[in-house]
């Protein structure tokens, strides 16, 4: 379903696809947009965001998620082709970012911290 929605709290409303997973209670957005890079510089590309909401079946807090973006190598600085992307706590602040796997399904990510990728500079979730 495509919504549209005050995304990175900029006082601008943008389309994104929405999707709600109400067994896990996920809620997934899809947006090509642009993002801020670990080394400073800034990219564009699709972004896939989970938020976790109320009594999801990880227990993250309300509000908290992870975005990814899969990556050229050379875009964002990194080195290879791939999945990197953040974690964001519920209030918004990135806590880590870097090349990013999903587990056995796609609720959650694993995040090995590497000086490429999408992170801290414009664009953000912050």
């Amino acid at each position: 379903m495509e919504r549209k929605i005050d995304i990175a709290d900029e006082q601008e409303q943008v389309a994104v696809d929405m999707a709600m997973d109400n067994q896990r209670k996920i809620l997934y957005l899809n947006e090509e947009r642009s993002f801020g890079c670990v080394n400073g510089g800034t990219a564009n590309g699709n972004v896939l965001i989970a938020l976790y909401t109320a009594g999801n079946s990880l227990g993250r807090p309300t509000g908290s998620g992870w975005y990814v973006a899969e990556l050229e190598a050379g875009v964002c600085g990194a080195s290879s082709a791939g999945l990197y992307g953040c974690r964001f706590d519920a209030d918004g602040r990135l806590t880590e970012c870097g090349a990013a796997a999903f587990r056995d399904t796609p609720d959650d990510i694993v995040i090995t911290k590497v000086a490429a990728g999408p992170g801290t500079g414009t664009g953000s979730t912050e």
